[in-house]
């Protein structure tokens, strides 16, 4: 492995550590820390341009870097998948380690030629992980004896579906105190007047709950979110350690019709 590939090993694990973090914690990341890993890919660029001078060379790095950093922006633009800061990071990430590491993955698998699109393909798997969580607490909350949709009963049973493997049931002063929560209830009011209850499967992650959507129960159907960035971190040493997840599942399902 070159030193370059080191530094920007360790630069991006750093920095990407720190910044899921921040985002837990605040749910905001300075733009500092992109500014650092800015620099820090402008400097590993640098140095593989002074390791291999070619105009092929550069050439290869060029489009390896401007084809994901070109899809990132079209998909933030676009309002697709993810916000501000898990755009930089992707863009951070795209100049940083444009190309597979050499000594990587560690164990087996496949990368894509465009490696920040490997880690994009993890991180998104991973967060889907999420879903059997939330499978496994619903199931252990009906089996306690618990209603997970009472006050929802007139809610369409496709929404009831979708919340069963999306949302969990959790206390109302939880999701309101809790950056990690948001509510998957909503109040309307109907035309005669009266307020309902009615499942939100969609969420907005810029702005804050109010509190006065929040119906007033004990316990509400609620959105358990963790900020992209930390599966980008968790997609990161995936890529490290098996390579692209999507594509490994790919082979191991195609390899024995082949």
């Amino acid at each position: 492995m070159y030193i370059y590939e080191v530094i920007a090993l360790i630069a991006s694990l750093s920095l990407l550590s720190y910044a899921s973090l921040e985002d837990i914690k605040k749910r905001e990341i300075s733009d500092k820390v992109w500014l650092v890993y800015l620099l820090f890919g402008i400097l590993v660029r640098f140095m593989d341009m002074l390791t291999n001078p070619t105009i092929d060379h550069v050439f290869d790095i060029l489009i390896s870097i401007g084809v994901p950093i070109g899809l990132f922006l079209l998909m933030y633009y676009l309002g697709l998948l993810f916000g501000g800061a898990d755009a930089k990071a992707f863009i951070c990430i795209a100049l940083t380690v444009p190309k597979p590491l050499t000594s990587s993955p560690i164990v087996s698998g496949y990368l894509l030629p465009f490696y920040s699109i490997s880690i994009f393909d993890n991180a998104i798997l991973l967060s889907l992980t999420t879903i059997p969580l939330n499978l496994a607490y619903n199931v252990s909350w009906l089996l306690t004896g618990h209603s997970l949709f009472d006050g929802l009963e007139k809610e369409p049973i496709t929404k009831k579906v979708i919340a069963f493997f999306t949302c969990r049931k959790v206390k109302a002063s939880v999701v309101k105190s809790s950056p990690n929560f948001h509510t998957a209830e909503e109040l309307i009011q109907a035309p005669d007047g009266t307020k309902r209850r009615r499942i939100k499967l969609m969420i907005r992650l810029s702005e804050g709950e109010e509190d006065e959507a929040i119906p007033d129960a004990e316990y509400i159907l609620a959105h358990y979110y963790l900020p992209l960035i930390v599966f980008v971190t968790l997609g990161f040493i995936a890529s490290l350690l098996v390579g692209d997840i999507i594509v490994l599942i790919v082979q191991i399902i195609v390899t024995p019709f082949i």
